[in-house]
């Protein structure tokens, strides 16, 4: 009996890890469900392609300083969910002091 208890309870933890078909919340760049088939499988709108790997950056909210960030996005490889922002030099970093913000003396 504990056998099968475990069993229920480890399917139900693993049923937890995987959002349902249609959650609420998960939507693409464009603000349409990440499961929306119109959504497609190319890069959202405004991204920009970084290295040759398919993956892109894609433009996102403004920080407190009016500071454009940025999500990286790829239909093949997983990519880390963090911010990034865009530099001077048109790289990205992970640090919001390398940001070239509008506006902001340097």
């Amino acid at each position: 009996m504990r056998g099968w208890v475990a069993t229920v309870g480890i399917a139900l933890a693993l049923a937890g890890c995987t959002p349902e078909t249609g959650e609420e919340g998960v939507v693409t760049a464009e603000g349409r469900p990440a499961n929306d088939p119109a959504a497609g499988s190319g890069p959202p709108p405004g991204a920009i392609q970084v290295g040759e790997g398919g993956v892109y950056m894609v433009p996102g909210s403004l920080d407190e300083r009016g500071c454009r960030q940025y999500s990286a996005w790829s239909a093949e490889a997983a990519t880390p969910a963090v911010v990034y922002w865009r530099r001077t030099d048109g790289s990205f970093s992970m640090d919001p002091a390398d940001a070239d913000c509008p506006g902001e003396a340097r």
